[in-house]
């Protein structure tokens, strides 16, 4: 499969920006306990860090387009980015003592939830756009999976050295340092020619409700946020539980490298198999009480998920090419992600209130909630939209 400039510049910017996220999303509830100590103000962070992201997404869109015709589409990724990193910075300064209170992570978190609104709507829509006009889509997926193995590894290692150090939270200076670094390739693309319009009472009209169903994400939730913090409070030290979700991080990303090329195949069986594995892996992981097992369910859980992914981003990709409005197709999707992570978020912290732990049975809901993506990657459709 051969490339063009743009998409080839995209992976290379994707490849330093995974790296950068990484350690915010893959470690960030581990992060957050490291600095505050408290479960419920990490579960609160999170809420308020997706429901900045839903306003971004949604309400701010009207003054993202206004800006985008003074620096263009590349121009307001790389605005969201910086601010990010910068508010990246802000929290390790907090997490130093620079400030009085961690209360003043909440509005760092709203700004850093509305930057990443700024980047993602139309990064998505790039990354959506290469994948359906692809010949290939399961390939270039699978390129994407690529950056995020490299990614995994080298995030895991340096996070785990770092966590053994008392040094944890220099994660946040890293990212911040790699993001600024991915803005030269995105710096160097072609910029896009986006004349969508935007009314906030359509962003769900152009979209399948299957497709609104999977992308009502639960899932991504219970490995970011539920299971870290499931560790912590079974007494496993930082180190022990960084050690174990980063392993089992690593592990899905080389598994899932061929998945793409699967795809293109059309072996749909695949994603009924992926849906097997994660039922399975979270039966496992409710059952099980050594570091080793717990790395082997999260792994088969990572494998599956990421499967899953490929299937799920390459018919999203097609279907938004067919969308009579991109950036109002994006806009939905990106809400209806958010939406479910901050909902995700709230119902681990309900749960934490009422029994002041996580019990280990909880999370077969994870199981549960990869249903919708099981049925959009297997192809399943309803014939109706919903209106505008």
């Amino acid at each position: 499969m051969k490339l063009n400039g743009n998409e080839w510049k995209y992976l290379l910017h994707a490849g330093l920006r995974n790296f950068g996220f990484y350690f915010v999303y893959g470690f960030g509830a581990l992060l957050f306990y490291d600095i505050t100590k408290s479960i419920p103000l990490v579960l609160l962070f999170g809420i308020t860090y997706y429901g900045a992201g839903v306003v971004s997404r949604s309400l701010c869109v009207p003054t993202l387009l206004s800006l985008k015709r003074s620096v263009g589409v590349v121009g307001v990724m790389g605005i969201g980015l910086l601010i990010f990193s910068f508010m990246n910075v802000l929290i390790f300064l907090v997490s130093q003592g620079m400030f009085s209170t961690n209360m003043a992570l909440f509005p760092i978190l709203i700004v850093s939830g509305l930057s990443t609104g700024m980047y993602w709507l139309f990064s998505n829509i790039i990354k959506l756009a290469n994948i359906g006009l692809s010949d290939h889509p399961g390939v270039y997926s699978a390129h994407l999976v690529v950056t995020r193995i490299i990614a995994a590894i080298l995030a895991t290692v340096i996070g785990i050295i770092l966590s053994f150090e008392d040094h944890f939270t220099i994660l946040f200076l890293i990212s911040s340092v790699l993001l600024l670094f991915s803005l030269i390739p995105l710096a160097r693309m072609t910029d896009l020619e986006h004349k969508d319009s935007f009314s906030f009472n359509r962003i769900f009209s152009h979209i399948s409700p299957i497709a609104l169903f999977s992308n009502f994400r639960l899932n991504p939730v219970v490995m970011t946020y539920g299971v870290p913090l499931f560790l912590l409070l079974n007494n496993m030290s930082l180190p022990e539980s960084v050690l174990i979700t980063g392993a089992s991080y690593v592990v899905a990303a080389v598994f899932s490298h061929a998945i793409g090329h699967v795809i293109d195949h059309q072996h749909r069986s695949l994603v009924t198999i992926s849906g097997l594995m994660i039922v399975v892996g979270y039966i496992l992981f409710i059952l099980v009480s050594s570091p080793m097992l717990f790395v082997l369910s999260l792994s088969i859980i990572g494998v599956a998920t990421k499967s899953l992914r490929v299937a799920t981003d390459t018919r999203l990709g097609k279907e938004m090419v067919k969308s009579k409005n991109n950036l109002e197709f994006m806009s939905g999707i990106e809400v209806m992600r958010n939406v479910g992570s901050a909902v995700a978020i709230a119902v681990f912290l309900i749960i934490f209130l009422a029994f002041q732990t996580l019990p280990q049975i909880i999370f077969i809901l994870g199981a549960v909630f990869v249903i919708p993506d099981l049925l959009y990657g297997a192809g399943a459709s309803l014939k109706k939209r919903i209106k505008s």
